[in-house]
């Protein structure tokens, strides 16, 4: 199980990285053997950890941390300076159906509903998101040791002209894995919150983006307790790709489960980041385009 990495510098979110629970490593029950394994851009497996690039925090179970650029207030106003809506709380908060987390989200940034949109990818030179609603954060590339993917791993990937159209922005994750038996393929992940901060989605019904492309996907919410837990794995839906042009997908919160392990629950007010990564069976080649990610009322 590769450990969840996101990069602040300094407990300030920056260019943000979440290297992240792909479909492999986080939200399927992990096909490499116990004991961790390494990831593009120094995340290292259980027990270990390694500072890259300025970074100063050093997150649980080894995870990487890079520091580069940008900065946000504590409690998740937005970046670059930019003021951002929604109440704050302090130390926690408790989940339907679930226990309280005991103040894992040292703070967390509740959304007022609008509006919903997390990137449309309309920022060409920059990893990051708009600051909308309270989120801040960016975008992370990761990848299996057997994998290769386009753009790089362990960086925050830019944005590409779309190319179907001469103007609109999209993020398209590219590659392969040789060995899905140890390996995960891929994956692109962005953080909604700063160092130890949550997102609260309560107000919203689930999310939607646009996909292209061959094979399915996994669209997953990575919550506090997924991200702590190394057992339990995050809460996906899995969504087959029906054309190669850009297509609307919507997913509910009832519509997402856990992929694999000790079950925990479904906190949509603790969210660390949302993850897209090709399936288990479409790991081997892949070729995804994804626009317009977005909280849905």
């Amino acid at each position: 199980m590769r450990a969840l990495t996101i990069v602040y510098a300094a407990g300030i979110v920056t260019a943000t990285a979440l290297a992240a629970c792909s479909a492999q490593s986080d939200s399927t029950n992990p096909r490499t053997s116990t004991g961790g394994s390494t990831s593009t851009g120094g995340s290292t497996g259980q027990g270990g950890s390694t500072v890259a690039q300025g970074g100063s925090t050093v997150a649980q179970g080894g995870s990487t941390v890079i520091g580069q650029g940008g900065s946000v207030a504590q409690g998740g106003s937005g970046f670059a300076g930019a003021p951002s809506g929604g109440a704050t709380t302090v130390g926690g908060s408790t989940g339907t159906g679930g226990g309280t987390t005991g103040g894992s989200c040292v703070m967390t940034k509740v959304a007022t509903g609008t509006p919903g949109l997390v990137d449309d990818f309309e920022h060409v030179g920059s990893g990051l998101i708009p600051a909308n609603d309270g989120r801040v954060g960016g975008w992370w590339v990761s990848k299996s040791t057997t994998g290769t993917v386009t753009p790089m791993a362990g960086a925050a990937p830019q944005p590409i002209v779309d190319p179907a159209s001469a103007t609109n922005h999209i993020l398209e994750l590219k590659g392969s894995d040789t060995d899905l038996k140890m390996g995960w393929g891929a994956d692109a992940s962005v953080a909604l919150a700063a160092d130890k901060n949550c997102y609260d989605a309560t107000v919203y019904t689930g999310i939607s983006v646009k996909l292209a492309g061959t094979g399915s996907v996994y669209l997953q919410v990575i919550t506090v307790d997924t991200h702590l837990s190394a057992t339990s794995g995050s809460y996906r839906k899995e969504i087959p790709l029906t054309s190669t042009s850009l297509t609307e997908y919507t997913v509910k919160w009832a519509d997402l489960a856990q992929g694999w392990g000790t079950p925990v629950a479904f906190n949509k007010n603790e969210i660390v980041a949302l993850d897209i990564a090709p399936s288990a069976a479409s790991a081997a080649s892949f070729d995804i385009q994804i626009d317009d990610l977005k909280f849905t009322n």
